[in-house]
């Protein structure tokens, strides 16, 4: 968007929506990739408290949330069992009819155990999205 200024701004277009989930509070809402908020849990959970209906989905979106636990995993870890009945489990993994179904499956197969041991459990794990090392989120009610 840098190179189109005459464009709606991200400022402009999450007020714009912001402003339509105002208007219609009973409108009930799916957010897609963390509600375009992932960079922050802190802006997501205003929305969320903001708009009771608002949900949003976390499909390519997952290793913001591991890069924000790697910086403050209680902070993201309160967050998802906070809203854990509004964050919905979604891909972006599509299959496009190649000629290696069985490789597809097992990259599938690889993220999802990954996001789950993320969500999961209290291992240590590294990304290859960011360097460093993170702690598992641990999501579950203790």
């Amino acid at each position: 968007m840098f190179l189109h200024p005459e464009y709606p701004s991200y400022e402009d277009q999450i007020g714009a929506r912001d402003n339509m989930l105002k208007q219609h509070p009973d409108l009930t809402f799916i957010g897609c990739h963390l509600g375009s908020l992932e960079w922050n849990v802190d802006s997501l959970a205003i929305r969320l408290d903001r708009y009771p209906k608002m949900a949003v989905d976390m499909a390519a979106r997952i290793c913001h949330l591991q890069y924000q636990s790697s910086k403050d995993r209680e902070r993201v870890r309160n967050f998802c069992i906070k809203y854990q009945d509004r964050l919905l489990y979604g891909t972006d993994i599509g299959y496009t009819g190649s000629n290696n179904p069985e490789g597809f499956k097992k990259r599938t197969h690889n993220i999802w155990a990954d996001d789950w041991k993320y969500f999961a459990t209290d291992d240590v794990m590294t990304s290859d999205k960011f360097k460093g090392k993170l702690k598992d989120c641990n999501c579950q009610r203790r």
